[in-house]
């Protein structure tokens, strides 16, 4: 691989491998922000590093923390369906680190709005090509070739020119609706719509209907055999069952249930993430402020106390002494 230039490591080493890259190109960083009411910024992070370091933090801070699962059941099995699949965003998440154009100093942004996300990077296409070209068949030509070997080197992507047409097998396969792809001058951008969202749906309230589906954007309601998804409360219902989100008024059996299973699960020492992870939830200041908090020094321990913000905090079930004695 070409990492040297007369003696010294280039531009592409520092990318992949720097710890700060950011010290010899400014803007190589990972944006996501998470908006309402098409405007407000809700919140937002920052994602640095080396690019494969970023490559691997964003996908699990945006499904850990910004993209909501919608839970069904089937029978006895419960069944988690994120609103975009994540092989897809993944696929797109790669390309944007690898062929984004690294030298106008501008991140990578990812913006993610109630019913759709887009991710955005600088590129500059080859001469003739144009979003057209990308969703037909085309020979790989990357902006930046020797970032784009390393990553097939280390196995994340396959470097034959497929990737667009994998992201529209995987969204059609899966049941999503197809992704948008944009170029305006040097911006590329793909923007993906929710479940039960399109590319026509409209968002002044008026029901949309396709293939026996009801989708309404003011009100988030999605109908869908017999099944009911409102996205403002959070509340799910499928076979009789309704699922509501931390943060909504639960029904105390099952948020007892829930507060039995993050106890079971702690007994050893877990991450707010990991709990999130285990509960299938992704909102964690939700979870935290739903469980977590009210559970500490009850029932839960930090094992960092004197800092709760630790980078390395971890939960732990109290063990009752007596119980264990008994």
């Amino acid at each position: 691989m070409n990492f040297w230039s007369r003696g010294q490591l280039n531009r592409a080493a520092v990318l992949l491998f720097h710890r700060y890259p950011e010290r010899l190109c400014r803007g190589c960083h990972v944006k996501i922000g998470l908006f309402s009411n098409g405007c407000e910024l809700v919140h937002q992070d920052e994602i640095r590093g080396s690019l494969f370091n970023m490559a691997d933090k964003v996908l699990d801070v945006l499904y850990l923390k910004y993209l909501k699962a919608a839970i069904s059941y089937e029978k006895e099995t419960r069944v988690e369906r994120y609103p975009y699949p994540r092989p897809a965003v993944r696929e797109i998440v790669y390309n944007a680190l690898i062929h984004s154009k690294w030298s106008d100093g501008v991140p990578v942004q990812i913006r993610v709005d109630e019913d759709s996300m887009s991710i955005s990077n600088c590129c500059v296409l080859p001469l003739g090509w144009s979003a057209q070209t990308l969703t037909e068949k085309h020979k790989s030509r990357p902006y930046n070739p020797n970032i784009a070997e390393a990553f097939f080197r280390a196995g994340l992507v396959e470097a034959w020119g497929r990737g667009i047409a994998k992201v529209q097998n995987v969204c059609h396969t899966m049941g999503y609706p197809e992704p948008r792809f944009e170029v305006l001058g040097e911006d590329m951008t793909v923007t993906f719509f929710a479940a039960g969202q399109g590319k026509s749906d409209q968002a002044s309230g008026e029901p949309v209907q396709a293939s026996g589906k009801t989708v309404q954007a003011s009100g988030k309601t999605v109908q869908a055999s017999g099944k009911t998804v409102q996205a403002s409360g959070e509340t799910v219902q499928a076979s009789g069952e309704t699922v509501q989100a931390p943060g909504e008024k639960t029904p105390s059996g099952k948020k007892e249930r829930i507060i039995q299973e993050i106890l079971a699960y702690c007994v050893e020492a877990r991450s707010l993430g990991e709990i999130a992870n285990k509960l299938g939830l992704s909102h964690l200041p939700s979870l935290r402020a739903a469980y977590i908090k009210p559970l500490l020094g009850s029932r839960l321990e930090m094992t960092h106390p004197e800092n709760p913000r630790h980078m390395h905090q971890r939960y732990r079930t109290i063990v009752n002494d007596d119980k264990q004695n008994g």
